[in-house]
Order: C-alpha cells, then sequence, then structure tokens
C-alpha cells in the first residue's frame, strides 16, 4: 500500500467512525427521510476527509484521491449493515445499506465536482446540502400526510444543519490528526 492509499484509506475509515457514533437521531423524520438523512451524513464527512486529503496532497496525487473513493459506496452499505443495522431507531424499517451506500456516494462525487472551483468547505458543504436536499425533496416528505409536509422539511432541514456541523468538526479533528473515537461524540464534540 502506498503512502498515499494508506492516507486516503486511513480518512475513509476515520469517516465511517464518525458516522456511526453520530447516527441521526431526529425522531420526527420517518423512515425514508432517515435514510436520506443517514446517506447525507456519510457524504458529507467523507466530502469533508476528501477536502482534507485534496488540501495537503499535491496536484499529481488529485487524481488517484478520487480514484481511491470510487468503492465509497461500498465502504458506506457494508459499514450500515455491519454497525449501524441494530442503532437505527427501533421504529425505522430495515436500512437498505445499498441505497445509504448510493445516496452518500452521490454527495461525495458533487462534492469532486465543484472542488475546482476552491470553494471553502463550509460553502461546499452548504451547497451540497441543498443540492441534495432539493434532488430528494419529495422522498424527505415521504410516508407524511400532504399537510405535514412543511414539517418533514423543517426535520429533514434540522438533521441537515446538525450532519453540517459534525462534518466540518470532523475535518478539525482530521487537520490535527486526531482519531476518531466514541468519547468525541458523547462528550459533544
Amino acid at each position: 500500500m502506498t503512502p498515499l492509499e494508506y492516507r486516503v484509506d486511513t480518512a475513509l475509515t476515520q469517516a465511517l467512525r464518525c458516522v456511526e457514533h453520530r447516527v441521526p437521531s431526529n425522531t420526527q423524520l420517518m423512515h425514508p427521510g432517515f435514510v436520506l438523512a443517514l446517506g447525507l451524513r456519510y457524504g458529507l464527512v467523507e466530502a469533508a476527509a476528501s477536502h482534507n486529503l485534496l488540501e495537503n496532497a499535491q496536484d499529481s496525487e488529485h487524481s488517484a484521491i478520487r480514484t481511491a473513493t470510487k468503492e465509497w459506496n461500498h465502504s458506506v452499505a457494508e459499514h450500515v449493515r455491519v454497525h449501524l443495522a441494530k442503532k437505527a431507531p427501533a421504529f425505522r424499517l430495515p436500512l437498505d445499506e445499498k441505497y445509504v451506500g448510493r445516496l452518500s456516494e452521490s454527495v461525495l462525487r458533487e462534492y469532486f465536482s465543484i472542488y475546482h472551483r476552491h470553494c471553502s468547505l463550509a460553502t461546499s458543504l452548504e451547497h451540497l446540502s441543498r443540492g441534495f436536499a432539493s434532488k430528494h425533496h419529495a422522498e424527505i416528505g415521504s410516508g407524511w400526510p400532504w399537510y405535514r409536509f412543511r414539517r418533514a422539511r423543517t426535520a429533514f432541514a434540522g438533521t441537515t444543519v446538525e450532519s453540517i456541523r459534525f462534518a466540518s468538526l470532523f475535518f478539525d479533528r482530521r487537520k490535527a490528526d486526531l482519531e476518531e473515537v466514541a468519547e468525541i461524540a458523547l462528550l459533544g464534540e
């Protein structure tokens, strides 16, 4: 394993651990909204990890980093299956881990498409979140009566703000090269 592959693998592992300890807990989200929120959270945290990798890489390494993250959706699917299936709130239906993986990968690929614009991480995370919510607008309210659709969007928006905060704090920990452990989440970041 090359040093670059090792750095990417470490960043991916740390991103998975970050989300493992920070499963969306908004009980107002119906099952489709919860799955979307989980996929978005994985995607935003990995975007933060990739942002850190790209900032610290030479220009010649950028394509290798993108290539090394190609299997992100499979990593997320496996992680959801092994680590999160039991952590999802009890009233939820079983998680479709492959769908969560595809959702997170779509966020990551969108991040790579906007990285060349030299946006700050905060701007990128906001852009990614707005685009994701817009793309999945109908799914966010799925399971809710039509007159509660605004409430569904509000609940999803609250979870999204939380995900952006977690991704930003994760980025700060990656810059400091801190290991992702459960105690960080338990102590409130």
